[in-house]
């Protein structure tokens, strides 16, 4: 989901965690390496997208959510609740 905040866009990323844990084996490894593997994929993610982005429509910051996004009946994300 990507919104704009703080006068610059922003996303929250929900992950694939089966995927990620199968990449990096999380139970594994502690919690803070896990986290530090977390963040470098994300800042992938980012780095990818802006490629082919526009200058002016680049994202500034993907942040972490750590749960699936609540949904509508007819399943749109309820962006209320997570555009702060």
């Amino acid at each position: 989901m990507v919104f704009y905040a703080n006068e610059k866009i922003q996303a929250r990323v929900f992950l694939n965690y089966e995927i990620i844990d199968k990449e990096i084996g999380v139970d594994k490894v502690s919690s803070k390496t896990a986290q530090k593997q977390i963040d470098k994929i994300l800042e992938q993610i980012r780095q990818q997208t802006n490629e082919s982005l526009s200058a002016y429509s680049r994202i500034v910051r993907f942040i972490e959510q750590k749960e699936p996004f609540e949904k509508t009946p007819t399943m749109k994300i309820k962006r209320f609740l997570y555009e702060s």
